[in-house]
């Protein structure tokens, strides 16, 4: 039976640097029997951000919007061949608490019955924050914090009741996926390739991999 998974993110774990290289390497991930969806809509932002479009489409109510996402993903997986197929979006769990309806139904819904494996990247407090308090200065309205990074120190950002929300809610996420079997977590640490992790752990390869860069959209 034909594997299909999804990396749904946390922001702020590699997102970035793992889809530039799933993207790039193609021929490896066929050795292995995979393939990364090649409909990504840009070249600096290698996700599919169509599976956000369209889980989010304000436009349609509920039901239609989970029959267009399941239609467009149906087309994908058959486009793949016999190849195991790769999804990454980490707006999926950007947008846990913010459509929650949407986002909660995609993720224990649609991928139990369609039998679609998801994977999680998990990241400490400490470095989270630090990580998306420099992304906040680079551009604040990306990550939803109006002028919030840029108006507070590293220091009262992580204090602040902001920070402490941000962070419960996305980690809400592991108590509830936890008890899907379907979904696996990797702890991310900046000390670590985000790329080596979910080479090894999710697609079990032992091997020695292509030189690859650790892209970081913040500032150092």
């Amino acid at each position: 039976m034909k594997r299909v998974l999804f990396h749904v993110g946390m922001p702020r774990t590699g997102s970035s640097s793992l889809q530039y290289f799933l993207h790039h390497n193609p021929a490896l991930l066929k050795e292995l029997g995979w393939k990364y969806h090649d409909k990504v809509f840009s070249q600096t932002a290698l996700q599919h951000t169509q599976i956000w479009h369209l889980m989010k489409a304000r436009r349609l109510r509920d039901g239609r919007a989970n029959m267009c996402l399941e239609k467009y993903l149906e087309e994908a997986i058959a486009s793949s061949g016999d190849l195991n197929l790769i999804f990454s979006c980490e707006s999926l769990s950007y947008d846990w608490f913010r459509i929650p309806e949407r986002s909660r139904n995609f993720l224990t819904t649609l991928a139990h019955r369609n039998g679609w494996e998801c994977c999680l990247f998990l990241r400490d407090q400490e470095s989270f924050a630090e990580s998306l308090w420099r992304r906040c200065r680079v551009s604040p309205k990306m990550d939803g914090v109006p002028e919030m990074g840029t108006r507070l120190s590293l220091k009262e950002f992580r204090n602040s009741p902001y920070l402490k929300r941000w962070y419960e809610d996305r980690y809400g996420m592991k108590a509830m996926l936890s008890a899907f079997p379907w979904v696996t977590f990797i702890e991310y640490s900046p000390d670590r390739d985000a790329v080596s992790d979910f080479m090894c752990n999710i697609l079990r390869y032992s091997g020695e991999l292509p030189p690859h860069p650790r892209l970081n959209v913040s500032p150092k």
